[in-house]
């Protein structure tokens, strides 16, 4: 069937094509009416063939740590996904049916005491990291963590601190007390960055600690980095999920 709605484009290109001439017509538009380049016979070339440059074998083993990372940090968040689902219906079933607080209740005081336990954990790890400090600093006396008396974290300038007071005990010397200040979550004992017997002398003021009204003795000033600085920007664990 013949299409009667032709443009005057068409009509135009197809006067010319009558005149006599062929291939392609340098004229305007007559790209809507060229002739197709043919494509090359034989099989394409496979993608692979235009990767990227292959990667040297450091920059393979930065590859695959980074993908593990990935891949525990994954576990880790299902793990703990896991881990408060069934705690959330372990305290439903305490409940008589129908009397059970709402998930949304249950969830959020079950993810708040995960976030306390975690960071406890994370406190007595940064405590027991400045214990090793201690005992090769004095190889005889061979100190034992007994109790974490004060601790606060300090979020300052963009960097996160923790500060703490806990009792260590030495079986030549017994019990004595301690002041230590690392990172929020320190990788090695680099990222500790004072750990000090505390005695009779001058102590330091922390305005981070006072804020918060933490009882937390600080050796003199000049010994710790955070607490300086009078601004809004610290919080304790106890009282704030965003330490966590």
């Amino acid at each position: 069937m013949e299409c009667k709605g032709k443009s005057k484009f068409f009509l135009e290109h197809q006067a010319l094509l009558e005149e006599g001439k062929k291939g392609y017509d340098p004229s305007v538009h007559s790209w809507r009416f060229a002739q197709q380049v043919p494509l090359p016979e034989g099989k394409w070339p496979p993608l692979w063939k235009y990767s990227k440059t292959p990667l040297d074998e450091h920059e393979k083993e930065e590859r695959a740590k980074q993908n593990r990372e990935e891949k525990e940090q994954l576990d880790e968040e299902l793990w703990r996904h896991r881990r408060i689902e069934t705690e959330l219906q372990r305290r439903k079933k305490q409940f008589p049916p129908g009397k059970a607080p709402s998930d949304k209740q249950l969830r959020k005081e079950v993810v708040r005491e995960y976030r306390l336990a975690r960071a406890q954990e994370r406190h007595v790890k940064n405590v027991q990291m400045a214990v090793r400090i201690i005992n090769r600093r004095y190889p005889d006396k061979k100190y034992d963590l007994r109790e974490i008396t004060a601790k606060s974290s300090i979020y300052e300038l963009g960097s996160a601190y923790c500060h703490y007071n806990f009792t260590v005990y030495s079986p030549t010397d017994g019990p004595e007390f301690f002041f230590a200040e690392t990172d929020i979550d320190p990788e090695c004992e680099r990222q500790v960055y004072q750990c000090c017997k505390i005695g009779s002398g001058s102590h330091g003021c922390c305005m981070g600690c006072l804020k918060e009204g933490v009882a937390l003795i600080h050796p003199s000033s000049d010994k710790f980095i955070a607490g300086h600085e009078s601004f809004d920007g610290f919080c304790t664990d106890s009282d704030s999920d965003d330490c966590y």
